[in-house]
């Protein structure tokens, strides 16, 4: 199998390397590759997938905190129009200092925010749509979402 990075994704090493050695971690244990399987492995020094970790404890701990904070800020909710919903959404990049979360209540009355949570909608659409492309069974749905968006007056595809 042919293994490559996502589009703009963070991680480092050499996408080939690191996809076959899980697969061999895969069928080394019985056609299993859990998360403990994968640290396990990486915490050997010759492991491919060493270098993707962090291994200072204290460094480690704080980025598994900003892990935890970027969980529960992602998956608390609040309701809305009788429908659940996110309470908080995040704005800006990692790389650029930081995301910034807002409340829900002020991401809807800003139209820069809205816009920007309109686009990353949309990319998380077309990525549903790429990662899912495999299954025929979705194609329809695939096509009636175009169709959808298309009616809304949303760039299909841009």
């Amino acid at each position: 199998m042919q293994y490559h990075w996502r589009d703009n994704s963070w991680e480092r090493g050499n996408a080939q390397d690191i996809g076959d050695h899980l697969d061999y971690l895969y069928q080394k244990n019985g056609g299993k590759l859990t998360s403990e399987i994968v640290v396990r492995d990486a915490a050997r020094r010759n492991s491919p997938l060493h270098e993707l970790f962090d291994w200072d404890d204290a460094s480690a701990a704080n980025k598994y905190r900003i892990t935890r904070v970027n969980g529960i800020l992602g998956t608390l909710m609040t309701s809305y129009q009788g429908s659940d919903v996110r309470a908080f959404f995040g704005f800006g990049k990692r790389s650029e200092g930081g995301v910034i979360f807002r409340p829900l209540d002020r991401v809807l009355k800003s139209q820069k925010l809205r816009e920007e949570q309109i686009q990353r909608e949309l990319r998380r659409l077309d990525r549903w749509k790429t990662r899912t492309a495999f299954l025929p069974e979705l194609q329809k749905a695939h096509k009636a979402i175009d169709r959808a968006l298309d009616a809304a007056g949303f760039l299909v595809g841009a």
